[in-house]
This record gives C-alpha cells, sequence and structure tokens, in this order.
C-alpha cells in the first residue's frame, strides 16, 4: 500500500483508445486527430480536447444514471452545482456546433 503508480498502470481510455468508441459517434481518436490537423497553439488545442472530454463525459455519466443529475454528479465526484455547470457548456457548444 502507498507504492507510487507510473504511466504503465494507468488505463488509457477514450481519447488514447483506438479500438474502442469514447462516445455514440465514434472513437476518441477521431476528435484527437481532428484538433492536431488544425495546427492550433497547445493551448487552444488542449481547450479543445477537454471541451469534447468533458462533453462526452457529462453525455455518458447521465446515460448510466438514468438522466439524474445528482447521482451522475455524485458518481463523477463533483458537486452537483459544478456537475449542471459542464452540462451548460456542454449543450451551449453542441447548440453553436448546428
Amino acid at each position: 500500500a502507498g507504492g507510487t503508480v507510473g504511466p504503465a498502470g494507468i488505463p488509457m481510455i477514450g481519447v488514447m483508445d483506438s479500438g474502442s468508441s469514447a462516445s455514440g459517434s465514434g472513437g476518441g481518436d477521431d476528435v484527437l486527430e481532428r484538433v492536431l490537423s488544425m495546427n492550433l497553439p497547445l493551448p487552444r488545442a488542449r481547450r479543445k480536447l477537454v471541451a469534447e472530454f468533458e462533453t462526452r463525459y457529462v453525455e455518458r455519466v447521465l446515460e448510466q444514471h438514468g438522466g439524474n443529475v445528482a447521482r451522475a454528479a455524485a458518481a463523477s465526484g463533483i458537486a452537483r452545482r459544478y456537475f449542471r455547470l459542464l452540462r451548460a457548456r456542454s449543450r451551449r457548444r453542441t447548440e453553436e456546433e448546428e
């Protein structure tokens, strides 16, 4: 107990795992490649990837908890208020893309 976990001990999910789908609309590699192909400065590229992760995460955890925000927030380990903020940001980004 109390040992250190190195990078090899951390499972890579979604963005780095091309064999799985990070959401119903495809895997995370497509997002990563799309952002990389934009040749953005690191801070902007990072914001885009984090925004996509947050959107997919919120969608997935809400689905897992039948749309119940309180349970989804608790399962995420964050306050309900912050979870609602993430959800609102996600919705705003989705509307802007349409």
